[in-house]
């Protein structure tokens, strides 16, 4: 860069730290800039971040599907042992998201505070009394993007399709489904053990993009013919169940001590993220092509975007949502934009 507009930036610097020192910027939408270069970590602190709250439950009304039953679905959504854990609303987990654009990438920065590290998948553990689960399960993130209209974010995407009560407790057919058959959303996810994944959320549930269900229970219960689809469901993980398989499906050999809880399907539907720890707790940044092709998310400057974000501690133990519908805009570059000579220096 050359010593003019070096000084110009450093006046445009000085002004807006000025600015900034008089009033507070309130930042209601996610904005992305467009940059030559991926982001250095100079453009990443330079930016203006949104800050998001992600609590447990649902707050936002009911599900018409059971209006009739007047059943409120926070009351479902709280209650649901395989949707959410997580602590109530009034216990949030601060998050901050940034964005930049290339001509080619997008590039998504989401940081959220963790004060434990948990990396390793939920498991299976055979101990005298038989087998049994641990209570760990990793850390994670989700982006969900809409395609359509209507109401959004991850608490519609969490409703059920189907729910009884067995002996006290709600058991519900599917968590994380579309309500609505037609259309469908991506839906950017990352945990430790898996890494990124670019997946698509439908009826069907989440699947990745050579149509796999991304996540499948690893219990002889849940796969048992011969029960009826309550009582596998109300079975699933019990006292009396047990893992079916190892880690590729393949049935566990003789005397085998630990198993995976889950199976997960690979394949990263073009979707990478760079990963670490904070002082505070997580950072992961995502990157993905803004055309990913047919049936894929896209992103065209000037256009908006609405998205959920929710954030895991434990996956298992708190799973916490962003309960507001938020904006993304990639911001049409003009001439001249600044950042077109950031140096490239990793995303971390």
């Amino acid at each position: 860069m050359g010593a003019g507009r070096a000084a110009r930036a450093a006046a445009l610097g000085a002004g807006l730290l000025a600015l900034l020192g008089c009033a507070r910027v309130v930042v209601d939408r996610l904005y992305a800039l467009h940059l030559q270069q991926p982001p250095a970590e100079g453009s990443w602190a330079a930016t203006l971040p949104l800050h998001l709250k992600s609590g447990g439950g649902n707050i936002n009304g009911t599900n018409a599907r059971l209006a009739e039953l007047e059943l409120d679905t926070d009351a479902v959504h709280l209650g649901s042992a395989s949707c959410h854990h997580g602590p109530p609303i009034t216990s949030p987990v601060p998050v901050e998201v940034r964005a930049f654009y290339t001509d080619r990438e997008l590039y998504l920065d989401v940081r959220w505070d963790d004060s434990t590290e948990d990396r390793a998948p939920k498991a299976w553990r055979r101990g005298p009394a038989g087998w049994h689960l641990d209570q760990g399960d990793q850390d994670g993130v989700a982006i969900l993007w809409s395609r359509t209209a209507g109401p959004f974010g991850c608490q519609e995407a969490c409703h059920m399709r189907d729910f009884s009560i067995r002996q006290g407790e709600l058991v519900d057919q599917r968590s994380m489904f579309l309500v609505e058959e037609r259309g469908w959303e991506e839906t950017w996810a990352w945990k430790p053990a898996q890494g990124a994944q670019a997946l698509t959320l439908g009826a069907r549930g989440f699947l990745t993009t050579g149509g796999e269900t991304y996540r499948t229970l690893n219990s002889t219960t849940a796969f048992d013919s011969s029960l009826t689809p309550e009582a596998r469901r109300a079975g699933t993980f019990g006292p009396t169940d047990s893992p079916g398989s190892d880690a590729e499906g393949r049935p566990l050999p003789p005397g085998a001590g630990s198993a995976p809880a889950y199976r997960y399907a690979s394949g990263d539907g073009g979707l990478t993220a760079v990963a670490r720890r904070t002082a505070r707790g997580w950072r992961v940044v995502f990157c993905r092509a803004l055309q990913a092709g047919p049936g894929r998310q896209g992103f065209t400057p000037g256009e908006q975007y609405r998205f959920g974000v929710a954030v895991f501690d434990a996956t298992s133990t708190n799973h916490h949502i962003v309960r507001d519908t938020q904006v993304f805009v990639p911001v049409p570059s003009p001439t001249g934009v600044p950042g077109e000579d950031d140096e490239v220096a990793g995303v971390l």
